[in-house]
């Protein structure tokens, strides 16, 4: 966009030296007034100045991109002229609604949100239970046992095999239940949390869709318009041009059409620019490709 902003630039520059030089001519010859080359002349500064603003955005631009792809930013990236080409990665008459349920089911803090929100649900079902199911312990022993007496005999003997099963079960009421209904609220107030970041993530998510896909039905419309503006505007300056070297008209009254076509030029870029970024924007915030 920086790039065809430019050239776009350049090109209304040098139409609006063609009238400078044009009107001075007239003016040399006592076909036109000073004033009117004067006033050609500073348009065409005017233009200038607009031209290296735009070099320092195309700069700023291919900084900012050498930055995302890990680049040297001393190496200067050259981008084409020509208008930015209308990208459709989405219909941007596709039906909110569709476009919403593939966001939701595609992007993934969407499963992270649920998945969030049923461990927080295991966990209250878990102290719910917790009273009521006992710790089981189960244990096993087996071997020799003997003993002796001081009064009878003084080593050991007597002995025997022995075999023990032990079987225990468990229950605890921390408080007397107070504490595990503290628990239980505790589990509860953090699956509440965890539904309402859901929710927060639903609505944002929706947000985005519906956001990026009004963006993108809008500057769809203006570069539409943009376009016949520019087309008009130029039929109605070479037009205009054309008369006034025949000396139908006043070669000054050229540069209104010369302004008018570089503001169209101006806004069809920008609105070309809007539509692919607002594009990217729905794929993203779809999670991936419908």
């Amino acid at each position: 966009g920086a790039a065809a902003s430019l050239q776009a630039y350049r090109q209304s520059e040098a139409e609006s030296e063609q009238i400078a030089s044009l009107t001075s001519a007239f003016a040399q010859n006592g076909q036109g007034r000073q004033a009117d080359a004067e006033r050609a002349h500073a348009n065409t500064l005017l233009l200038h100045t607009e031209e290296q603003r735009a070099q320092e955005e195309v700069a700023v631009a291919a900084a900012a991109l050498a930055r995302v792809l890990d680049m040297d930013p001393a190496v200067r990236l050259l981008a084409p002229g020509d208008p930015p080409p209308l990208i459709q990665l989405v219909d941007p008459h596709c039906d909110l609604e569709a476009l919403v349920r593939i966001a939701l089911d595609n992007r993934p803090e969407m499963a992270a949100r649920s998945a969030d929100v049923a461990v927080n649900q295991t966990l209250l079902r878990q102290e719910r239970l917790r009273p009521l199911l006992p710790v089981l312990s189960v244990g096993y022993s087996a071997g020799q046992f003997g003993g002796g007496s001081d009064l009878a005999d003084s080593r050991f003997s007597h002995f025997s095999g022995r075999t023990d099963f032990d079987a225990y079960a468990v229950w605890s009421l921390e408080n007397f239940g107070v504490g595990n209904w503290a628990r239980q609220r505790c589990r509860r107030a953090q699956v509440g949390e965890a539904e309402a970041e859901r929710v927060q993530t639903i609505n944002r998510v929706r947000r985005e869709v519906a956001e990026a896909l009004a963006l993108s039905a809008d500057n769809l419309v203006e570069v539409d318009i943009a376009r016949r503006r520019v087309q008009t505007a130029s039929q109605s300056f070479q037009a205009d041009l054309t008369r006034a070297k025949n000396l139908e008209g006043r070669l000054i009254e050229v540069l209104d059409s010369v302004n008018s076509l570089s503001t169209a030029r101006q806004d069809l870029i920008r609105a070309l620019t809007g539509y692919d970024v607002a594009q990217f924007h729905l794929y993203v915030a779809l999670g991936r490709p419908p």
